[in-house]
């Protein structure tokens, strides 16, 4: 029976307003989720101009030169920080051209970036935990390979994974 003087809420007053949240939740989540996704490339992005500018400064200095020649913030041989190229990997282990990492504690060294940044892996001489392995092509062009792929088959952002 219904008194005058209780207080409280009804079920169904109860179940309408666990409805409206639920259909709240089901517009609002998506939307937000489709934000993270864009500001993690955004900051993918921002990365990769941030280390092919440094990574053009450091070889456009002739203090930088090796054996006469313009050379590359890389972790390998002479010949490989002269050259640039692309590492390989097998799926399990990178096989060849570990050496085309950039070595990101030489740039924080030439005051050509204040940190390393925070998507460089453990591939990168002073990265840390991210997950990309920063390595210059050939064509003197900065990519990135995801370092759990150990493969640079497919490269540059992966959705969903930043830094």
């Amino acid at each position: 029976m219904y008194r005058k003087n209780e207080k409280g809420f009804t079920l169904i007053e109860i179940l309408i307003a666990v409805a409206l949240l639920a259909i709240i939740s089901a517009v609002v989540i998506p939307n937000v989720t489709g934000y993270l996704g864009r500001g993690e490339s955004a900051a993918y992005k921002g990365d990769l101009r941030l280390i092919q500018s440094a990574v053009d400064g450091y070889y456009a200095d002739p203090a930088n030169r090796l054996t006469g020649k313009k050379a590359y913030p890389l972790k390998g041989t002479t010949a490989e920080k002269i050259s640039g190229g692309t590492p390989a990997g097998n799926g399990t282990a990178w096989t060849s051209g570990t050496g085309f990492f950039i070595n990101f504690n030489t740039l924080v060294t030439a005051k050509l970036i204040t940190d390393v940044p925070a998507s460089a892996s453990t591939d990168n001489t002073g990265g840390v935990s991210g997950s990309y392995s920063w390595f210059v092509k050939s064509d003197g062009k900065v990519d990135a390979a995801l370092a759990s792929s150990f493969s640079t088959t497919t490269t540059g952002f992966v959705d969903g994974v930043f830094p």
